[in-house]
């Protein structure tokens, strides 16, 4: 990856959203944020791709694209389908999503 001072994080960003739209699946494994930190996570990552934000805007850029979101599977410690915070949320209407977003 290149570094901030090569671009790397516009490119990381746009990496992402090519990458993400491109694919049929999504395999995100957050372990080191809690799934009670999850929502503040995600209101991290609107602030953008730079180190050490990069997770938290990949988290942010799924759980506010529906169609990314129902295509994500969570892993927790190497398990997937985990009933973590963004899991059900997926699994819920676009309404679900909606007051989830209300939060951030």
């Amino acid at each position: 990856m290149a570094s901030p001072e090569e671009g790397g994080d516009e490119r990381c960003g746009r990496a992402l959203h090519q990458a993400v739209q491109e694919t049929e699946c999504i395999h995100f494994a957050p372990d080191g944020i809690p799934d009670t930190m999850i929502p503040e996570a995600v209101r991290r990552g609107r602030a953008g791709f730079f180190f050490p934000n990069y997770t938290n805007a990949e988290l942010h850029y799924i759980a506010m694209h529906p169609d990314l979101l129902a295509k994500t599977t969570f892993y927790r410690h190497g398990k997937g389908g985990v009933n973590s915070t963004l899991s059900r949320i997926a699994r819920q209407d676009e309404k679900g999503l909606k007051r989830y977003e209300g939060t951030l």
